[in-house]
């Protein structure tokens, strides 16, 4: 019987860890503060994966990011790497660029 009471306990404790963290970042985001969340490309709504695939190119995509800002606003933004430069490229849900910058290595 004690062996099932730790296994429930675990599992409750472990279950309350997203809820906290959710909590926390809603706390963030009243504050003011952006949310940033790094997330796969296929989470990412159709139109604007389809527009971050066109505007990165051929370049190697090596981090996507959903940013929730306070008025629920909602960014995405890829990273990509081609050579030693890097690509940032930032679009909204419907795939309306918002932001491309290109950073040359040194």
């Amino acid at each position: 019987m004690k062996r099932w009471s730790w296994v429930i306990a675990l599992a409750l404790a472990t279950s309350s860890v997203p809820l906290a963290t959710t909590m926390a970042q809603a706390h963030e985001n009243r504050e003011g503060k952006k949310i940033e969340k790094v997330i796969k490309l296929e989470d990412v709504p159709k139109a604007a994966q389809d527009s971050i695939k066109r505007e990165i190119g051929s370049a190697q995509i090596v981090k996507v990011e959903e940013e929730t800002y306070a008025d629920g606003k909602v960014v995405y933004e890829a990273e990509a790497r081609k050579g030693g430069d890097v690509l940032e490229v930032k679009v909204d849900p419907s795939g309306k660029l918002l932001k491309k910058e290109l950073k040359k290595a040194k």
